[in-house]
């Protein structure tokens, strides 16, 4: 029988309550490989936050060229 895995495929952001649990593991030393399975995202998804929190969610501006 295969693994039953319900990743989130839709949201492109983490509500504020997934910040905060991707924010607290990361202080108790969780490395980034173990917390997909705990918060059952990504690693791709979480890696991202993760490199930038701040501007996480956010539409990147392109540079402008002439």
């Amino acid at each position: 029988m295969p693994a039953n895995h319900s990743f989130d495929h839709g949201s492109r952001s983490f509500p504020h309550s997934e910040q905060a649990n991707v924010d607290v593991m990361h202080q108790l030393g969780f490395k980034l490989h173990e917390m997909p399975r705990q918060l059952r995202r990504y690693q791709n998804a979480i890696r991202r936050y993760a490199t930038d929190p701040i501007n996480h969610g956010k539409k990147q501006k392109l540079p402008q060229t002439t």
